[in-house]
């Protein structure tokens, strides 16, 4: 735990106002809270509940790309995890959206834009979209089978 969670809250049947404000005081020390709809906890548990292995591949493509091309385990694996945190950092601190973050380390004809285009080749937004909707459908699946258990 590194005090970074992503927490979503929701009105129920047994979760008036006051027990929100409790359970985000609570989970507020964590990391961030949202209140969300009840029904939308299944996209919030495709996104930020599986999230977190989402990034993980991406750290272990980024260090098997960077070894590939030359550098030792150790370099590559800081390198890695040092570009993730300035990126997830700079995300946070910037008003800018993800794809104006984007746009503004791509130099026309850069090596940048060299690797989004091999991203883009290989389908990588849609096959992250697929993985968040995937999950969301699983978490519904798996909520369906719970009532049905509890009945």
């Amino acid at each position: 735990a590194v005090g970074l969670a992503a927490t979503a809250i929701c009105p129920g049947q047994y979760a008036e106002t006051q027990h929100l404000a409790v359970a985000e005081a609570l989970f507020s020390a964590t990391g961030i809270v949202r209140q969300v709809p009840e029904p939308m906890m299944d996209a919030v548990t495709a996104l930020s509940g599986s999230g977190p292995a989402y990034v993980y591949l991406l750290a272990e493509a980024m260090q098997a790309g960077g070894i590939a091309a030359g550098l030792d385990e150790a370099t590559a694996s800081a390198l890695t995890e040092q570009t993730l945190l300035g990126a997830a950092s700079m995300l946070r601190a910037s008003d800018r959206t993800p794809a104006e973050l984007r746009k503004q380390v791509s130099s026309p004809g850069g090596t940048t834009l060299a690797g989004l285009e091999a991203l883009a080749e290989h389908h990588f937004s849609e096959a992250v979209e697929a993985a968040i909707m995937r999950a969301a459908e699983r978490s519904r699946d798996l909520s369906q089978l719970a009532a049905a258990a509890s009945n």
